[in-house]
C-alpha cells in the first residue's frame, strides 16, 4: 500500500512504521492521523506481526500536530482539533494495547502528538 505521510513495511515478523513528513517535522495532519490508525489496525489484527518497529525520517521524531493546519482553520480551529484527534486516539491506542510490542527509535524532538504516540512505551532504563 502506498501512504502519503508513513511509510509502512514488513520484513517477516516485524513491521515498520515510519512517520514520513521530514519537510513538516514529521507533524501530525489529517493524513497520517488515518495512515497512523489504518496500519495499527493491520498489525494489531495480524498475528503474524511478532514486532512493531517505530520510527521517523529526519532530525526530529514528530514536531507535534500540524500548525500550518490549525492555522488553515482559523475558526473552525476547535472541530479541526477535535477531528484531528478522532483520527490520531484510535492509532495511539490501538499501539498501546496491542499484543505485538512497539519498539521506539526516536531521534530528536517528540513533542505534543509526538510524545503522545511514545505515551504508551514503557521506558528501563540501566545503570
Amino acid at each position: 500500500m502506498d501512504y502519503k505521510t508513513i511509510k509502512f513495511n514488513r520484513d517477516g515478523a516485524i513491521a515498520r512504521i515510519t512517520l514520513a513528513r521530514p519537510d513538516a517535522a514529521n507533524a501530525l495532519n489529517f493524513d497520517m492521523g488515518e495512515e497512523l490508525n489504518e496500519v495499527a489496525t493491520i498489525c494489531r489484527d495480524d498475528t503474524s506481526i511478532r514486532a512493531v518497529i517505530l520510527d521517523a525520517e529526519s532530525k526530529i521524531f514528530c514536531a507535534g500536530g500540524d500548525v500550518l493546519t490549525f492555522a488553515a482553520a482559523g475558526k473552525d480551529l476547535p472541530a479541526t482539533l477535535r477531528k484531528l484527534l478522532d483520527t490520531f486516539h484510535p492509532a495511539v491506542v490501538t499501539l498501546s494495547t496491542m499484543n505485538a510490542p512497539v519498539i521506539a527509535s526516536v531521534q530528536g524532538v517528540a513533542a505534543g502528538a509526538g510524545l503522545s504516540l511514545l505515551s504508551f512505551l514503557q521506558f528501563r532504563y540501566r545503570q
